[in-house]
């Protein structure tokens, strides 16, 4: 009869603490926990970090991309592709137009 239960599962865990080995530390495989006796999480802790993780991606793609769709769309409007024959063009309100035009695209690249 051994001096200790093998393989008791305590707290949630699914693995016995010692499974798991990280930056010279025993842990829980399940959870990659190194605090002994503490509550596992398992799958869900990780489910939620990945899930946050690509909800923030998703984010700030999502802000690039209006941006960038917006940007397109008033560039198309403002400076379109029909001129009429009888244009008078202000040459420095063009000139402000084109360096802001520039500005925005810069930013864009980034």
């Amino acid at each position: 009869m051994a001096k200790y239960e093998e393989d008791v599962y305590i707290n949630n865990d699914t693995s016995v603490w010692g499974s798991w080995w990280k930056d010279h530390e025993w842990g829980y495989k399940c959870c990659d926990q190194t605090v002994r006796n503490s509550y596992c999480t398992g799958a869900a802790e990780a489910s939620a970090e990945l899930m946050k993780a690509n909800i923030a991606r998703k984010e700030a793609n999502s802000d690039i991309n209006y941006c960038i769709r917006l940007f397109e769309t008033c560039h198309d409007l403002v400076w379109g592709s029909e001129v009429p024959d009888d244009l008078v063009v202000d040459q420095k309100r063009l000139t402000e137009a084109l360096q802001k035009d520039e500005e925005l695209s810069e930013l864009i690249e980034v």
